[in-house]
């Protein structure tokens, strides 16, 4: 069509522009051409198609095309994501952990908890307990400030269970964190929101 043809001659930031306004797929060439803001959307978009299709490793590809990223962006996650679902959960604690610093800044604090509670989960899959209670703690560090009770809550219950099982004795500190928690918190806002707090 006319459209096709025309959208072929464009410049590749002017046809990454419209592709990503007209729900059309970019071409790797034009991703690479552009810059990272406009590349991470295509990117973003892709490996998203990709991941729905359960192809992790061509979603992977789409998102490793450039080493660069936004501090806040989706990349991370998305990366994360794959990585996980072909069980190189090694690497996939090694993006949590280059991804947590730039995140803390640029993005909320549900997003850097969510990420390094998701990490820590991983780096217990890969038997690497002392990351993951170094993902938490980062967690716990953040959400201290930034969250509701509910949430620190877990993330102590969390932590708490992953030092036990890893044979260090608790401290005291964090048990007594545990426990103000726990009274702290509204039993009805416990209840209403178990899933948060125990999942």
């Amino acid at each position: 069509s006319y459209l096709t043809n025309s959208f072929e001659e464009l410049p590749p930031l002017s046809r990454a522009y419209l592709a990503t306004k007209l729900g059309y797929e970019i071409d790797e060439a034009t991703r690479k051409a552009v810059d990272t803001s406009v590349w991470e959307r295509a990117a973003i978009a892709k490996a998203q198609d990709l991941l729905a299709l359960d192809k992790y490793q061509q979603a992977l590809n789409v998102l490793r095309e450039r080493p660069d990223r936004s501090p806040s962006s989706l990349i991370h996650e998305l990366e994360v994501q794959a990585l996980r679902a072909l069980q190189r959960y090694g690497e996939a604690v090694d993006v949590v952990e280059r991804a947590l610093p730039p995140l803390r800044s640029a993005a909320g604090a549900a997003r850097f908890i969510g990420l390094a509670e998701t990490g820590a989960e991983i780096a217990g899959l890969a038997n690497q307990p002392q990351r993951a209670i170094g993902l938490l703690e980062s967690a716990a560090l953040v959400a201290r400030t930034n969250s509701e009770p509910v949430v620190r809550l877990r993330i102590a219950v969390r932590l708490l269970t992953l030092r036990k099982a890893v044979s260090e004795a608790p401290r005291r500190a964090d048990e007594d964190e545990l426990v103000a928690l726990a009274n702290n918190t509204p039993l009805g806002e416990l209840i209403a929101n178990e899933s948060v707090a125990f999942s």
